[in-house]
């Protein structure tokens, strides 16, 4: 039990996390490109990195980083919700996610 509160702490400080511009890691570090474009949950890395409306996003490599830099609308609205748990919206409640579990309907992608 320790330990998986340990985890899910440090889940939580990890998502949370913010650049000293005031900027945050959107996606908890995750790369938005890969969840359309591979139908992965990778992790993203800092050298390969976008920021948009005070968000920074990682990607997992530099070819990910062109395609969300000439399109970053398409994979910012992609994500539903705001990135909340898709089925605590449909309880009426922002609950925050694992941006790895996931699942990709028509284009959109909504977080658990």
């Amino acid at each position: 039990k320790t330990l998986n509160l340990l985890l899910a702490i440090l889940f939580l400080v990890s998502t949370n996390t913010s650049f000293a511009d005031g900027s945050k890691i959107a996606l908890g570090g995750y790369c938005p490109v890969a969840y359309l474009g591979f139908q992965k949950a990778l992790f993203g890395s800092a050298e390969f990195s976008s920021e948009r409306d005070g968000k920074t996003y990682l990607f997992v490599n530099a070819d990910a980083k062109k395609m969300f830099d000439k399109e970053p609308e398409k994979y910012i609205s992609s994500i539903k919700f705001d990135a909340w748990c898709a089925t605590g919206i449909a309880l009426g409640k922002k609950l925050a996610t694992d941006p790895s579990l996931f699942s990709v309907a028509e284009g959109k992608v909504y977080l658990f």
